[in-house]
């Protein structure tokens, strides 16, 4: 599975060689991505990276897995309702998770 990573470099140093050693590829294109991995380190920057014009939620192709490993961060639900991709469900206060 071919991904792109968007957030703290130091963050995907640390899980890159796990991602190798699970099938996963990095590439540049987010057209070649079946994943899209972030790992932000504020809400803002997390909201703008999925939200913002050409962000993932509207980039990222059809199928395509959104992961998120924000730490301290609310949880942003993005998922599919009456046939719109992308829309925005809710957020999950981090307090709220399960």
């Amino acid at each position: 599975m071919r991904y792109i990573f968007f957030g703290d470099e130091n963050f995907h140093d640390d899980i890159a060689v796990r991602l190798a050693n699970a099938g996963f590829e990095r590439c540049a294109d987010i057209e070649e991505a079946s994943a899209i991995i972030t790992f932000c380190t504020s809400q803002s920057a997390l909201e703008d990276a999925y939200f913002d014009e050409g962000g993932f939620v509207q980039s990222a192709h059809p199928g395509a897995v959104l992961i998120d490993f924000s730490a301290e961060v609310d949880m942003i639900v993005v998922g599919s309702r009456g046939g719109r991709h992308g829309e925005r469900l809710g957020v999950r206060r981090g307090a709220d998770r399960s």
